[in-house]
């Protein structure tokens, strides 16, 4: 039985691995979705102030088309209205740059939109050890591997409880004593029970969090 109950504890450690390697895959997912949806928003910003230059550049060439041909107009009336030339040539001017403004804006929002789109292809590396969302799936697969392996070497009956305690115990379905303690609850153990525990000759489970207690030495082997 010693054998079983080490093979379960072992089984045990695997599905805390298993459990950690999956909540860094989400982590990284989670944070590559974040990335996209600002990445998204970011360029829809972008585009939205390229409509707009857009439109400030076409009201500003329409402008300036005018204000040419009141320049012209204008020159004409020289002798006669010096100021009115004057006027129509400083807004001339100004019309001017506001159009090569306008479109030197353009070229370069463009330019940083097809750079937020161009962004962001690598796979963000995880806080934790640098892993990759790739390297943390590989790692999983190796150890479902394992795991199946010591499935095969338990059992059914003890799977079983075993598989149901992990559901319905934040995944610990096994720990081991700790001084006549249950580490899952922190509760003290009878003395009787504590005695079956250290000859691993039977399952025993805690009267308090009903998880399946096994000796120190399955837990070190």
């Amino acid at each position: 039985m010693i054998d079983q109950l080490t093979t379960l504890r072992k089984l045990q450690e695997l599905d805390l691995e298993i459990g950690r390697l999956t909540r860094i895959q989400e982590g990284i997912e989670d944070k590559d979705n974040g990335q996209a949806a600002a990445k998204t928003q970011l360029a829809e910003a972008k585009k939205s102030e390229i409509e707009k230059t857009r439109e400030k550049l076409r009201a500003a060439e329409q402008a300036y088309k005018g204000a040419r041909l009141a320049a012209k107009q204008a020159r004409c009336g020289t002798a006669s209205d010096p100021e009115s030339l004057a006027q129509a040539l400083a807004r001339e001017r100004r019309l001017s740059r506001e159009v090569k403004q306008c479109k030197v804006k353009l070229v370069r929002l463009m330019i940083e939109l097809n750079n937020i789109n161009s962004s962001g292809q690598a796979a963000l590396p995880s806080a934790e050890q640098g892993m990759t969302a790739q390297e943390a799936e590989r790692q999983r697969r190796r150890i479902m591997r394992q795991r199946r392996e010591l499935m095969e070497r338990i059992d059914r009956g003890i799977l079983e409880t075993y598989e149901t305690l992990r559901k319905n115990r934040h995944g610990i379905g096994v720990v081991a004593l700790s001084n006549g303690i249950c580490p899952g609850c922190f509760m003290k153990l009878p003395t009787k029970q504590i005695a079956r525990i250290m000859t691993g000759g039977t399952v025993e489970r805690c009267p308090h969090c009903l998880r399946i207690v096994v000796p120190p030495q399955a837990a070190n082997s």
